[in-house]
């Protein structure tokens, strides 16, 4: 997947190459609104029978939508909205509080549908709500940064200098590693590790957030690990 989207974005670095950059930021914005139109109608009503095993290519082609979409995020100004005039900080309140109630939804849904399955259930990467979840935490991250970064006494700052940021910054610096590696960890801890325990059955919503913190941080030890071992850290992703 990770290769196609490459692949992709830079096809699509070298057709936009020689356009304007008004002509670039529009062709940008109108991929990102199919994407969207994709997330919201396109997969959610089935009107394309989306699979990694019936359509292979085309299921990881799709990915190339969240590289499109990182990028408008990134370089669009989300302070000057037409005719709409935000600050920093406004901008930071409003997608925070889009992302706690998005995963709010999404983690009463997915229990649901656990409970529904009696098997922990997987995420669909192409609907509106992870769309929504991976826009919003990407934008409040973003603005938090903007809105803190010129007062050395503001909170930002004073996480970024702590020993809290060290740790966002190092579980940054392998997240590429953690994407390969989490699917082995998520496996062992829910097979074998809690393998003998229903976990449904003992408080759904608990036991997910406890995963996601297990499979998270023995992931980010894993290569972390990894990247301080000569050659290893080569192929470690960090």
């Amino acid at each position: 997947m990770i290769l196609t989207v490459y692949l992709i974005l830079f096809i699509m670095n070298k057709i936009l190459k020689p356009f304007e950059e008004e002509k670039k930021k529009k062709i940008i914005n109108l991929l990102v609104l199919i994407f969207t139109i994709y997330c919201l109608i396109v997969i959610p009503f089935d009107l394309i029978n989306l699979s990694p095993y019936k359509s292979f290519v085309y299921y990881y082609i799709s990915f190339a939508g969240y590289g499109i979409l990182g990028y408008y995020l990134a370089k669009t100004d989300f302070t000057n909205i037409g005719k709409l005039k935000l600050s920093n900080k406004t901008v930071l309140l409003v997608s925070s509080v889009l992302f706690i109630l998005s995963f709010i939804y999404f983690l009463i849904d997915l229990t649901n549908l656990s409970i529904a399955s009696n098997e922990i259930s997987g995420v669909n990467y192409f609907t509106f709500i992870t769309l929504l979840l991976s826009s919003s935490i990407f934008l409040s991250f973003r603005y938090f940064e903007e809105a803190n970064e010129d007062d050395e006494d503001s909170l930002f700052m004073k996480i970024k200098n702590g020993k809290l940021g060290m740790l966002i910054n190092s579980i940054s610096k392998c997240s590429f590693g953690i994407y390969f590696v989490h699917p082995l960890v998520y496996i062992f801890y829910k097979d074998i590790v809690f393998g003998s325990i229903d976990i449904l059955k003992h408080n759904p919503i608990k036991w997910s957030s406890l995963m996601i913190v297990l499979v998270l941080f023995t992931s980010w030890g894993i290569i972390w690990i990894m990247s301080k071992i000569p050659y290893l850290e080569k192929v470690s992703g960090a």
